[in-house]
C-alpha cells in the first residue's frame, strides 16, 4: 500500500475512531444526561476528525455520529426514525454544525496548502521573470488599451524608445511615428490590421524620445478575451538598425567586391574542387603578359618556371587532401611571363567550404619580384645591424661614466660597467654591492659622505629600490684601502615591474675629482685674486678721469709716484704730468683707441712734481653707457722705472729663447690635444700631430683669417655656421681677449662630424704687443655621445613613469587613454594620436580618446574605414608607414589623414592575451618622423595601455551587472513582502472565525460541569475538564495566531521608552506564575531608555520570562537575571537586554528553529504551549527595528537578548 493510500486511510480511521470513542462517551454520560442533549457529545470528533483529516473525514464523522446518536440516543431509541419536531432540528443543526466545521477546517488546511504553493509559484515566478527580462533585453515590450493607448512598459522599451514609464503611460502610442508616418495614419492602419487579422508585423522607421529615428521590427498582437472581445493590444518593438545597416552593406559590398577583384593590385583566383581555375582578374594579364583564358583550367600550372614547378604542384596537391581543417595555403615561386622574364610571387589560397565538404578554393598571388630584389641588401642591412648591436653592446663597457644596475629590491646584486668598476677598484665581472652576504660583498673601499662614512642602506643604489624615489646630484667620496680618494657625482633611480613593484635600481656614477680638484683650485684662485686687489691697490697707480679727460679720482699710489697732492691733480687732465718724451701722434692714437670704447695698453714717460722722471705701464679701459659710449676712463699704472732699467740685461737673455723654442716644439708635438699657433695676420704659423689627427691629414696652414672658412664650424646646438671672424683665434687676433671651452661642432677634412672645445689665447711681445695666439681643440664627441645617450634614457623612463602613475589615477578606460597620449606627446613629437576600440562582432570601432580621420573621440566608425578586418588579424605588431605617399592605395582613414598633409603613420597593436582590442595611431606631417626608439616607446606604452582599458571595462561590466542584481533584489523583495502581508490578512480572518465553535465547546463543558456534574463519574468529569482546557488551549492558539497577525500588520510608532517601568510592569503582572514556580527574578537597577512600542516589548517580556518560568528542571529553583548592555556597531548606539535562566537549554542546531511559527522541541504534555511565543518575539523586535538572538546550551540555561535603539540625546 502506498503511502497516500496510508494516510488517506488513517484520516478517515480517526474519523471512525473518534466517533466510536464520542459513542462509548455519551454511554457512559446517560446516567447524567440521560436521552437529553443526545448529540452533544458527537461534535467532539466531527471537530477533530475535521481538524486532522479535513472535509471527507468531518463529513464522515458527522454522518457517523448522526446515525449512531439518532439510532442510540433519538426516541425512539435503537432506531433511524425521528420523531418530533425538536429531534428533527436537533439532528438538523447537528448536521448543519458537522458540514460547516469540516468546511472551515478544510478551508483551514486548503488555504495551508495554498500559502505553500504560492511560495513555491512565487519561486518559479522568481526565475521565469529572470530568465524574460535576461530575454528581451533588446527588445521593447508594451500593452496598449483597445484606443491604443499605452499602460504598461517594460526596461527595454526605456532603453529603445528612450521614454520613461512615467512618461508614456496613458498616452497614444502614435508619439512613437515619426511626422511622415503619422501622415499616412500608419498609427491607425496598424492598429486596424490587428484588430481584423489578430496580428501586424512589419518593419519601419521609429521615432525615440530625442528626435532621432530607428529602423524597427514590429510585432502588434491583439488581446481579446474568452468572448472575443477586444482587450487591447500587445507590442513588441526591436531596433534593428544596425541590422538594416548590415544588410544594405553587403549588397554595397557585393557590388564594390566584383570592383575590386578587377581594380585590385593583386591575382585574384578562384579553383573548382578539381585544381581547375574558374576565374582569374586581369591582373594576371598585366603582370605576366598571358591572357585570361591561358590560365582557366589546368593552364596556370605551364606558367610555373621549370625549378619550381614540382614543389608548387606538390605541394599544393597535399594542401588540398587537408584543406577541410580551414588551414591557409601560403607559398613562394616563380612564373615565367610570356616575354621571357621571371615574376617572383606569393600566392595565399582559402577553402570554400559548404555542408562539410571543399566546393573549390580561393586565393591571391601578388608580385613579389622587388622584396625579393631587396632581399639582399636587407641581408647586407642585417649584418650592418648585428654590427651596430655588437658596438651597443660594448658601449656600455667604454663609456667613461660609471653605471650600477642592482638586479633585485634588496641590492644584494649590483652589475657594473668596466668604468664604475676600475671607479670601485674591482674586477668587471664582481658584485659592487656592499649589501652583499658576508663573502660577496667587496672589502677594498668604503664610501663616505661629507666625511662620514655610509651604511649600506644609506647608498643611492639601495635607497632608489628600497624607498622607490630618484636620488639626484648626490655626491660621495670612494675612499680605497690604500688611501686614494675619488669623488663621484651620482643619479639612481628605481626599476618597476610589470605590476608597479620595484625590481631593483639603476644608477650613473661621473668621477667629478678632477673638477672638485678645479673648483679647489678656483676658490683659491678667487681669494688669490682678492688679495691680488688688495696688493694692486696697494702697489698700481690708478686714476680716473671722464669723458673729456678730466682727473675725477686717484689713489695714493698716484699722488705718492707723482709728488703732487689729491687735491692739484683732481679737475686736471694729464698734461699736468707730460714729460714731452712722446710725440702728439702718440697721445692721439691713445685717445683714438679709448674713445672707440676699445682697451688701450701701452707703456708712458711722465714727470713728477719736483722735476723726476718716472716710467708706468698703462691700461685704460673705458667705461661705457647703455649706448657704447665711453663716460669714463680707467687707468691702471705700474711704476716700471726700474724694469726700463733692467731691460737691458733683459737683451741679454734672448739668446736663451731658442732653447726655449726646441722645448716648446717637445710639448706640442706630445700634447693629446689639437693646437695652432697663428701669426697676427691668422697665418696659421704651426700645428701639431694631435690637431691634423683631429681635422684631418689634410687640414691646411691658412694664410689668413678669411680662409678659416676652409674649416667647417656650427654654433654647438644651434646650427648656425661660424664665419672666418667668428673663430675664437680671429677673434683673439682681433680683440685680444682669451676665450675658453667654447663648444663648437665641426666636420673635419675627411666628411666626420665631430663636436670639440676650443680655447684661444693671445701671446704678447715684450712690448705688450700681440705677436701670436694659441687655440687649443679638445675632441669631445664621445663625451657628447654619451651624455645624450644617458639623456634620452632617463627621459624615457621618467616620461614611462608618469604615464604608469596617470594610467594608475585614472577611472575610467577614456581618461587612462588621455593621459597616456598627453604624456606620450612628451617624448615622440607628432601632431594627431588617437586611440581607437575594436568590436569585431559589431565590426565597429570606437575613438576612445584623441582623433582618427575627423572622427573625434567618443565617436563609434567602421573598422573598414581604418583596414580590411583580415589584415586586422595578420598584420604585425607595429606597422610604420614612413612616407604615406609612396602608398599606391590607402584605405579611408588615412587616404584622408594624407590630404591633410599626414605623411608619417605608426600603428601599435593594443594586446591584451594576444588578443586584438584597438590600436594606437600615431601621426607626423614629416616623411620619416618615428625612428626605432619612438617604435619602441610606442609598443611598452600600447601593453600598459591595453591592460589599463582592459582593467577599466572590466571594472564598468562589473558596476552594471552589481546595479542590475539590486534592482531584482528589490524587485523579489516587494512581491514577498506583498504576498506576506496578504497571508498575515488571511490567517488573521481564519483565526478570528476559528473561535466561535470554540468558545461554544467551552461554555458547553463549562454548563456541564457546574450544572450536572454531581451525574457524572470521575472519569466523565475528567473528560469534560479536557474538553473545556483543549478549548481554552485552543483559543489561546488562535490568539497568539492573532497577536502574531496583528504585530504584522499593526503601525506601530517608535517612541523613547523607560525601560525601568516596563521591565517592572511585566514583572508585577507575572508575579502569580514567578510565586508559583518559587522562582528568584533580579532585575538589575538603572536600565537605561530605548525606542520601542509600548505594547509590543511588554508582550515580548512576558513571552521571554513565560518561557524562562516554563522551560525549568522540575527539581531545581527556577533563577532569572534581567540586565543590559549598551553597545555601538559603527553605525548607531544599541541597547541589548539580557533574559537569562538556569532551565534545561537549548542545542545549538535549534537555536534558530525555535523562532519560526509552530515551532515545538518538547511535546505539549512536557512543556505546555503554542509553539508562537518566540516567533512573537522575533516579529515584534523586527518591527521595532531591532535584532533579536539567543546563547544557550543544554542542561546550562539559556541567555535571550533583544537590542533596541538607544534615543537621539
Amino acid at each position: 500500500m502506498s503511502g497516500a493510500r496510508r494516510i488517506l486511510l488513517s484520516r478517515y480511521g480517526i474519523s471512525v475512531l473518534v466517533s466510536l470513542l464520542a459513542l462509548l462517551i455519551r454511554f457512559l454520560l446517560v446516567p447524567v444526561l440521560g436521552y437529553e442533549a443526545p448529540l452533544l457529545v458527537f461534535i467532539m470528533p466531527v471537530m477533530f476528525a475535521a481538524w486532522y483529516g479535513g472535509l471527507g473525514p468531518g463529513l464522515l464523522a458527522t454522518a457517523l455520529s448522526a446515525l449512531v446518536g439518532t439510532y442510540f440516543f433519538v426516541q425512539p431509541l435503537y432506531s433511524l426514525s425521528v420523531t418530533g419536531i425538536a429531534n428533527g432540528v436537533r439532528i438538523a443543526i447537528f448536521l448543519t454544525e458537522g458540514v460547516m466545521i469540516s468546511y472551515l477546517s478544510q478551508a483551514l488546511i486548503t488555504s495551508k496548502q495554498r500559502s505553500e504553493k504560492t511560495t513555491l509559484a512565487l519561486g518559479e515566478s522568481e526565475e521565469n521573470y529572470r530568465l524574460l527580462v535576461e530575454g528581451v533585453q533588446d527588445y521593447a515590450i508594451f500593452l496598449l488599451d483597445p484606443n491604443g493607448k499605452i499602460t504598461t512598459w517594460n526596461t527595454g522599451a526605456e532603453q529603445v524608445e528612450g521614454y520613461s514609464t512615467s512618461e508614456v503611460l496613458g498616452r497614444h502610442f502614435s508619439l512613437l511615428f515619426p511626422p511622415e508616418a503619422l501622415e499616412q495614419h500608419q498609427p491607425e492602419q496598424e492598429l486596424q490590421i490587428a484588430t481584423t487579422e489578430g496580428q501586424y508585423k512589419g518593419q519601419g522607421w521609429r521615432r525615440r524620445k530625442d528626435g532621432s529615428l530607428f529602423w524597427a521590427d514590429v510585432v502588434l498582437s491583439a488581446l481579446r478575451d474568452k468572448q472575443g472581445n477586444l482587450r487591447g493590444f500587445s507590442k513588441v518593438t526591436r531596433d534593428v538598425t544596425d541590422r538594416k545597416a548590415v544588410v544594405d552593406a553587403l549588397q554595397e559590398n557585393e557590388q564594390r567586391f566584383v570592383t575590386l577583384a578587377q581594380a585590385s593590385p593583386a591575382v585574384i583566383f578562384q579553383f573548382n574542387a578539381a585544381n581547375e581555375c574558374i576565374y582569374i582578374n586581369s591582373r594576371w594579364s598585366e603582370l605576366t603578359g598571358y591572357s585570361e583564358a591561358s590560365a582557366l583550367g589546368m593552364g596556370w600550372v605551364k606558367t610555373f618556371h621549370p625549378n619550381d614547378s614540382d614543389r608548387l604542384v606538390r605541394e599544393w596537391l597535399q594542401w588540398t587532401q587537408n584543406a577541410r581543417q580551414h588551414s591557409i595555403y601560403q607559398n613562394e615561386g616563380r612564373i615565367v611571363c610570356l616575354d621571357g622574364s621571371i615574376l617572383w610571387y606569393y600566392i595565399q589560397a582559402l577553402p570554400l567550404i559548404e555542408a562539410s565538404s571543399v566546393k573549390g578554393y580561393i586565393g591571391v598571388l601578388i608580385d613579389v619580384t622587388q622584396r625579393k630584389q631587396a632581399e639582399q641588401a636587407i641581408l647586407s642591412l642585417n649584418r650592418e645591424l648585428q654590427r651596430q648591436l655588437a658596438e651597443s653592446k660594448t658601449l656600455l663597457d667604454v663609456l667613461p661614466v660609471g653605471v650600477g644596475i642592482a638586479e633585485d629590491p634588496q641590492c644584494e646584486k649590483i652589475r657594473v660597467n668596466s668604468a664604475f668598476a676600475q671607479m670601485l677598484a674591482i674586477a668587471p665581472t664582481g658584485n659592487a654591492s656592499l649589501s652583499a652576504p658576508e663573502g660577496e660583498r667587496p672589502t677594498n673601499f668604503k664610501v663616505y659622505q661629507n666625511h662620514q662614512e655610509l651604511a649600506p642602506e644609506g647608498l643611492p643604489l639601495q635607497r632608489a629600490a628600497a624607498e622607490g624615489i630618484e636620488i639626484r646630484d648626490l655626491e660621495l667620496d670612494i675612499v680605497w684601502n690604500d688611501g686614494t680618494t675619488l669623488t663621484l657625482l651620482e643619479y639612481a633611480a628605481p626599476l618597476f615591474d610589470e605590476h608597479g613593484q620595484t625590481r631593483g635600481s639603476i644608477g650613473a656614477f661621473l668621477d667629478i675629482t678632477v673638477r672638485k680638484q678645479a673648483e679647489e683650485t678656483l676658490r683659491k684662485a678667487l681669494s688669490d685674486l682678492a688679495n691680488v686687489k688688495f696688493a694692486l691697490d696697494q702697489a698700481a697707480i690708478l686714476a680716473i678721469t671722464d669723458a673729456q679727460g678730466t682727473i675725477t679720482e686717484v689713489n695714493d699710489k698716484f699722488c705718492e709716484l707723482s709728488k703732487f697732492s689729491r687735491e692739484e691733480l683732481v679737475g686736471q687732465n694729464h698734461r699736468i704730468i707730460n714729460s714731452g718724451y712722446h710725440p702728439k701722434e702718440f697721445f692721439r692714437n691713445l685717445w683714438a683707441t679709448i674713445t672707440k670704447g676699445e682697451v688701450w695698453h701701452g707703456e708712458i714717460k711722465n714727470r713728477a712734481k719736483d722735476g723726476t722722471y718716472y716710467w708706468v705701464d698703462t691700461t685704460i679701459v673705458p667705461l661705457l653707457d647703455e649706448f657704447d659710449k665711453p663716460i669714463q676712463y680707467l687707468a691702471v699704472r705700474f711704476d716700471i722705472t726700474t724694469r726700463k732699467q733692467a731691460e737691458e740685461a733683459l737683451a741679454k737673455e734672448t739668446a736663451n729663447s731658442d732653447l726655449e723654442r726646441k722645448r716648446l716644439r717637445a710639448v706640442l708635438d706630445i700634447l693629446p690635444v689639437g693646437v695652432f699657433i697663428a701669426d697676427t695676420n691668422g697665418h696659421l704659423l704651426d700645428m701639431n700631430p694631435a690637431a691634423r689627427t683631429l681635422w684631418g691629414e689634410e687640414a691646411p696652414l691658412l694664410n689668413s683669417i678669411d680662409e678659416y672658412r676652409e674649416y667647417k664650424g656650427w654654433w654647438s646646438g644651434t646650427n648656425r655656421r661660424l664665419s672666418s671672424q667668428d673663430w675664437p683665434l680671429a677673434r683673439t687676433l682681433r680683440e685680444g681677449r682669451t676665450f675658453l671651452n667654447e663648444e663648437i661642432e665641426i666636420e673635419t677634412f675627411d666628411g666626420q662630424r665631430k663636436t670639440i672645445l676650443n680655447s684661444t689665447i693671445p701671446i704678447q711681445d715684450g712690448a705688450g704687443t700681440i705677436s701670436s695666439a694659441v687655440a687649443v681643440n679638445v675632441d669631445i664627441t664621445r663625451r657628447k655621445q654619451t651624455e645624450e645617450s644617458l639623456r634620452r634614457t632617463v627621459q624615457r623612463l621618467e616620461t614611462l613613469q608618469q604615464i604608469d602613475r596617470a594610467i594608475l589615477e585614472a577611472t575610467s578606460s577614456a581618461a587612462i587613454a588621455d593621459s597616456a597620449l598627453q604624456r606620450l606627446n612628451q617624448v615622440i613629437a607628432y601632431q594627431q594620436a588617437g586611440v581607437v576600440l575594436f568590436n569585431f562582432e559589431a565590426q565597429e570601432a570606437q575613438v576612445l580618446a584623441g582623433k582618427v580621420d575627423s572622427t573625434a573621440a567618443g565617436s563609434v566608425l567602421p573598422i573598414t574605414s581604418l583596414s580590411p578586418i583580415e589584415s586586422l588579424q595578420y598584420r604585425e605588431t607595429v606597422r610604420y608607414i614612413e612616407d604615406l605617399g609612396s602608398m599606391l592605395q590607402r584605405p579611408p582613414m588615412l587616404e584622408y589623414q594624407f590630404t591633410q598633409g599626414t605623411r608619417s603613420v605608426l600603428i601599435v597593436a593594443l594586446l591584451v592575451e594576444r588578443n586584438l582590442i584597438g590600436d594606437l595611431y600615431l601621426f607626423a606631417e614629416a616623411p620619416a618622423a618615428f625612428n626605432a626608439e619612438h617604435r619602441a616607446i610606442s609598443q611598452e606604452i600600447a601593453n600598459q595601455l591595453a591592460v589599463a582599458i582592459q582593467q577599466a571595462r572590466l571594472r564598468e561590466q562589473l558596476q552594471q551587472y552589481t546595479a542590475e542584481l539590486e534592482q531584482r533584489v528589490e524587485a523579489r523583495t516587494t512581491e514577498l513582502q506583498d504576498a506576506n502581508e496578504a497571508l498575515q490578512a488571511f490567517t488573521y480572518s481564519v483565526s478570528h472565525d476559528l473561535r466561535a465553535p470554540l468558545r461554544s465547546m467551552e461554555g458547553l463543558g463549562t454548563i456541564l460541569l457546574e450544572d450536572y456534574g454531581d451525574r457524572l463519574d470521575e472519569d466523565g468529569q475528567e473528560y469534560t475538564r479536557r474538553i473545556v482546557q483543549a478549548a481554552q488551549e485552543m483559543d489561546t492558539l488562535i490568539l497568539n495566531l492573532l497577536d502574531y497577525s496583528r504585530l504584522s500588520r499593526a503601525d506601530i510608532q517608535l517612541q523613547a521608552l523607560d525601560l525601568n517601568r516596563v521591565v517592572a510592569k511585566v514583572v508585577a503582572h507575572l508575579q502569580d506564575d514567578i510565586a508559583a514556580k518559587r522562582a528568584q527574578v533580579k532585575v538589575e537597577p538603572d536600565l537605561p531608555n530605548v525606542m520601542g512600542h509600548y505594547i509590543t516589548l511588554s508582550q515580548i517580556l512576558t513571552n521571554l520570562l513565560t518561557n524562562a518560568l516554563k522551560f525549568t528542571h522540575r527539581d531545581r529553583q527556577p533563577q532569572i537575571h534581567l540586565w543590559v548592555e549598551e553597545r555601538f556597531d559603527g553605525t548607531a548606539e544599541w541597547v541589548r537586554l539580557w533574559v537569562e535562566d538556569n532551565g534545561i537549554g537549548i542545542e545549538p542546531r535549534f537555536q534558530e528553529q525555535i523562532f519560526q511559527v509552530f515551532e515545538r522541541l518538547h511535546s505539549a504534555e512536557t512543556y505546555p504551549g503554542t509553539g508562537i511565543g518566540l516567533a512573537i518575539v522575533r516579529k515584534g523586535v523586527e518591527r521595532m527595528d531591532g535584532r533579536v538572538g539567543v546563547e544557550s546550551q543544554p542542561g546550562q540555561g539559556s541567555r535571550f537578548w533583544i537590542e533596541l535603539r538607544k534615543p537621539p540625546a
